[in-house]
């Protein structure tokens, strides 16, 4: 059996390497120089800047992957101090309510919010089949929890508008909760004592490698090196009694037929490849996802240069304090060796949907809106070390409202296309280890059907 990945992200990578484990023969073709995706580290006068996923969450999947590729010892934990959230109210930075007992004393909720929390086990269930973040959280708690706490939340994992994001398919747990025990509250506190229950820490640590998250994609592309293709150019995709691939390498024109086709590019990516009629008309309902921009801008500072003491993981700006970014991670407080001795480094991010436009402006309009906030935000001084800005147009996959009906289409491509199988962020959850899962998920989806 053959197989095609095309795309050599972190879902692509971890497609391929499964299959090859498995002794299945692989190519993975990747349009740039080098694999990786958005997972990109970059040292510039010894401060480590994340242009892409600063972090991962490790669940079993992604830890046995790490360890089956012997990058256990690269790994590094989060120092404690990066265990403190913020969010920002009238310019103040309060920290983010970890338990209930903080979630009931938090500034960030009136009295009144408070008080629907207490009763929020005897709102009934909806009857509905989906429901978006905002109206889910609004019937169930407050809207002031909405606007003060779930939409600096959603914009820090989807950069998106909680008036649009699907809670059953980009919070699946919360829309869980109340389908299983008819209350958010009940539902959290049976998962915890769960998870203690099965000797598992019911908080999750953030995790990274000693020279950035860039080096697990490397380690990757290390183990499948002549199995990965780069700089390819995809002509064509038919389909005769197998998948036949046409592309350029190199100025050469070459074609290969294949068994099973892993599409493991963004979902904005796979409709511009050339490709049949039948697969055009099958293709069509990836068009109907939409993606958030974001602008990434690390800044580098002496350490006197701000006044607040960055106590902790990062901060996240609702929409009604009117900044002009949607957040920024305390670098130098998340992991150790991340800047020079007495240096700071912070990660900003601009952009998302409600602010589609922005990544459009100059780096030097770009630095500016950024030194605005932290300015007022962390009192930061004078201008910095070292500055970094990469634009991703097209970051981050939006779950809206009846985002089902998507997944359902692709569901059926499957089903009905022998051979093409899909692989992403707009399938199982956007981050880091949801796409190793997704790659993974393919690749079982093949070797299932070879066996």
């Amino acid at each position: 059996m053959k197989v095609a990945v095309l795309g050599g992200g972190i879902s692509g990578l971890a497609a391929a390497y499964h299959l090859k484990k498995n002794n299945i023969d692989v190519t993975v073709f990747e349009s740039t120089s080098s694999c990786g995706g958005s997972i990109k580290s970059k040292y510039i006068n010894d401060f480590l800047i994340e242009l892409g996923p600063n972090s991962m969450l490790l669940d079993s999947t992604s830890n046995k992957l790490i360890n089956d590729i012997n990058l256990e010892n690269r790994l590094i934990k989060p120092l404690d101090k990066s265990k403190k959230r913020f969010i920002v109210k009238n310019k103040q930075l309060h920290s983010v309510p970890l338990s209930f007992s903080e979630l009931f004393n938090t500034p960030l909720l009136s009295l009144k919010s408070k008080f629907h929390l207490l009763i929020e086990p005897l709102i009934t269930k909806t009857k509905s089949s989906d429901a978006t973040v905002a109206d889910f959280i609004e019937r169930r708690i407050s809207a002031e929890m909405v606007d003060n706490i779930i939409d600096p939340v959603v914009k820090g994992i989807y950069a998106g508008d909680p008036n649009k994001l699907s809670v059953k398919y980009a919070y699946p747990k919360l829309w869980d909760f109340e389908q299983k025990y008819g209350s958010i509250l009940i539902g959290m506190k049976k998962f915890y004592k769960e998870r203690k229950s099965k000797g598992k820490h019911p908080k999750k640590n953030q995790y990274s490698f000693i020279n950035g998250m860039q080096e697990l994609p490397n380690a990757l592309s290390n183990l499948l090196d002549d199995n990965i293709k780069t700089n390819i150019e995809i002509e064509n995709i038919d389909s005769s009694t197998e998948w036949k691939l046409i592309y350029k390498s190199q100025n050469k024109t070459f074609q290969e037929n294949f068994d099973s086709i892993i599409f493991a590019l963004p979902a904005h990516k796979i409709n511009s490849l050339p490709t049949n009629k039948n697969l055009d008309k099958q293709f069509k309902i990836l068009d109907e996802i939409d993606y958030a921009p974001i602008t990434v801008v690390a800044l580098g500072f002496r350490r006197e240069q701000i006044t607040h003491p960055l106590d902790g993981f990062g901060m996240l700006i609702p929409s009604n304090e009117n900044c002009s970014t949607l957040g920024s991670i305390f670098s130098s407080s998340l992991f150790t060796g991340r800047v020079p001795d007495n240096n700071i480094l912070i990660t900003t991010f601009i952009g998302g949907t409600n602010n589609p436009e922005i990544y459009k402006k100059s780096n030097t309009q770009l630095e500016e809106l950024v030194l605005k906030d932290l300015k007022i935000l962390l009192g930061v001084k004078g201008t910095p070390l070292i500055t970094e800005i990469i634009n991703w147009p097209n970051a981050i996959p939006q779950y809206n409202f009846g985002y089902g009906e998507i997944l359902k289409e692709i569901n059926n491509i499957e089903k009905n296309l022998s051979g093409i199988f899909f692989s992403g962020n707009y399938l199982n959850g956007v981050s880091v280890s949801n796409c190793i899962q997704s790659g993974i998920n393919s690749a079982e989806k093949i070797i299932t059907s070879f066996n």
